[in-house]
């Protein structure tokens, strides 16, 4: 009785294990949008060192999230061993498609996942749930022709908190891209859900006809979870962070060639000006006038060469070095461009400056166009005439010969005999004019000498008192920042920026206003702070100039920011003034977004 018993207990748990070993895939949701990604979960039951085999995916990009965790359980006398993989699927088009199955080896044996469907939306549609984070891309023209400005608008769209926010280099292939300005944040209503949104734009110009393809950009965050573990009764739940990475469509631009090109195209695509003026429309033969030419539009302007100029053959010219004035914060590329040359005339008369001509293409006529400038008459006066130099003066202006009076004697008498020449001993007063001569040289560069050394003495002590105090004035600023009361966080946020600027730029002996926040990091790191502190200090500057110029600056107090922007003064006060030690930091987080290159 007693071994028929073990055998069968002993056929139960086998039974038991082999009903425990199994493979399950699931995603997150059932349908996502072309710009957004799915998060798919195997669980391996039965092993703790099985891995999951992926089956071809080749509409996803597959993107492993951390590693594996392992969890083992006994219920009922029955141990369950659990080992869970998570990946993150990226969609690379619209329509509907399988997953799975996923399969695994446990014990020797095959397993597979059940399959299932999942529907991808195009990009900025949003599922039933309503996206809580995702980008969209937008072009002003994608007919656009050879030359012409294209305004290409990223927008980066969330309803959560997000952390670490960081976009790759955007890729345009083969268009010139410029800047428009800095990153803006504002909020805004999608679909009816309010969301907040940052926005940077670029001006694209394309310089060949045909297809061009604009590839997808991503971004990698940190969204904020909601934990529902409690450390104590006391603690309503904690704030967790879980990776997410968002992708933007791609755009496919059709360039068009320009037109059969007039005489005189100066290259220039979209919308411009052009005009002249001089100096002054009379002078005189010799004299000089600034001739100067000036374009200005928006388009490519950054291309632009000098204009034709008329026939300048009746003066002299002097080149001198063009300018040029971009404005990259307006809806587009704007600018000018000023050519400038000095004339001088060589013949007396009227002269007239003849008009010149620009002539470029306007897409939105499509058609080429010329402007010109007025005509300029020039008024040239004789030159005035040198005077002769009269050494002598006639005495009797008549015929025959004239009577000369001397008005000056430059040449002495020669003499010739040894005996007249005389060696003529030195006055006190000669003697006292060549000592004060050989020594006076020698005195003075001395007496400037000590000035200057007492001056730089005084200087670097000034420096050094100066220094040694800006930790102490950072801190007692950054105190007014907390106790401030009714101010706007983004005046705080300025205040505490100007603070930071200001302690770095006494540390180092620099204009710290002035300085952008990737200067400061260089110059930080040039003082030998750590790298990764140099970084955290740029790094603050850019969420705090975010916060002052317009960002989300709804979750923040005046003393959040003065806390976060007092501990990265005294990680660099400890690297500048205490030696080079390296801290464990706790990471800071304001939300920002901030952009990496690869």
């Amino acid at each position: 009785m007693l071994k028929r018993f073990l055998v069968s207990l002993a056929l139960a748990a086998l039974a038991s294990q082999s009903d425990a070993q199994s493979v399950q895939a699931s995603v997150d949701r059932g349908q996502v949008a072309l710009d957004s990604q799915l998060l798919l979960t195997v669980v391996i039951e039965g092993t703790q060192d099985a891995r999951p085999v992926l089956p071809d995916l080749p509409d996803f990009r597959v993107v492993p999230r951390g590693g594996s965790s392992r969890e083992m359980s006994i219920v009922n006398g029955a141990m369950t061993q659990r080992i869970s993989y998570r990946f993150i699927l990226i969609p690379s088009r619209v329509g509907r498609f399988t997953v799975g199955p996923v399969s695994a080896e446990i014990g020797g044996r095959q397993y597979q996942s059940e399959p299932f469907r999942v529907r991808v939306l195009a990009a900025g549609e949003q599922p039933a749930d309503q996206a809580e984070a995702f980008l969209t891309v937008a072009v002003s023209d994608e007919q656009p022709f050879v030359g012409e400005q294209i305004i290409y608008t990223w927008r980066f769209y969330r309803r959560i908190r997000v952390a670490d926010a960081r976009i790759t280099a955007l890729d345009f292939g083969d268009l010139t891209s410029e800047e428009l300005g800095e990153v803006r944040e504002y909020d805004t209503n999608y679909q009816g859900v309010p969301y907040r949104v940052s926005e940077l734009r670029r001006a694209l110009f394309a310089q060949r006809p045909g297809e061009v393809t604009i590839a997808p950009s991503e971004l990698t965050c940190e969204i904020a979870m909601a934990s529902n573990r409690r450390s104590s009764i006391f603690d309503l739940g904690r704030l967790t962070t879980e990776p997410r990475i968002l992708r933007s469509r791609q755009v496919k631009l059709n360039v068009r060639p320009l037109p059969s090109v007039p005489p005189g195209f100066s290259g220039l695509v979209g919308d411009f000006s052009i005009r002249s003026s001089l100096s002054k429309n009379e002078l005189r033969v010799g004299e000089s006038a600034t001739f100067e030419v000036r374009v200005q539009g928006s388009g490519n302007i950054q291309l632009m060469s000098e204009p034709e100029l008329p026939n300048l053959s009746a003066f002299k010219i002097y080149e001198d070095k063009p300018s040029t004035h971009i404005n990259r914060t307006g809806e587009g590329l704007q600018g000018t461009r000023t050519f400038r040359k000095a004339l001088v005339p060589l013949g007396v008369g009227l002269v007239d400056l003849p008009p010149i001509n620009l002539v470029f293409f306007d897409p939105t006529r499509e058609a080429f166009r010329t402007r010109s400038t007025e005509g300029i008459p020039i008024q040239i006066l004789p030159g005035a005439e040198d005077e002769d130099l009269m050494l002598t003066e006639s005495l009797n202006p008549g015929a025959g010969k004239v009577a000369v009076r001397v008005l000056a004697d430059d040449i002495l008498p020669i003499r010739t005999d040894l005996r007249s020449v005389r060696r003529a001993a030195p006055s006190i007063l000669e003697l006292a004019t060549w000592t004060s001569a050989a020594t006076g040289p020698p005195v003075l560069v001395g007496l400037v000498w000590l000035f200057g050394r007492r001056r730089r003495r005084f200087a670097s002590e000034q420096g050094l008192r100066a220094r040694q105090g800006a930790f102490r004035q950072a801190l007692a600023s950054l105190e007014q920042v907390t106790n401030a009361r009714d101010v706007p966080i983004s005046t705080l946020a300025a205040n505490a920026s100007s603070v930071l600027r200001g302690y770095v730029g006494q540390k180092l002996g620099a204009n710290g206003e002035a300085m952008t926040p990737a200067e400061a990091e260089a110059s930080l790191v040039r003082a030998r702070v750590q790298p990764d502190v140099a970084k955290e200090a740029r790094e603050t500057l850019e969420r705090l100039e975010a916060l002052a110029f317009g960002g989300d600056s709804r979750r923040f107090t005046g003393q959040q920011l003065a806390q976060s922007t007092g501990s990265v003064i005294k990680e660099l006060e400890e690297q500048l003034a205490a030696g080079f030690r390296v801290d464990g930091r706790r990471g800071r987080w304001f939300g920002g977004l901030r952009s990496t290159r690869r």
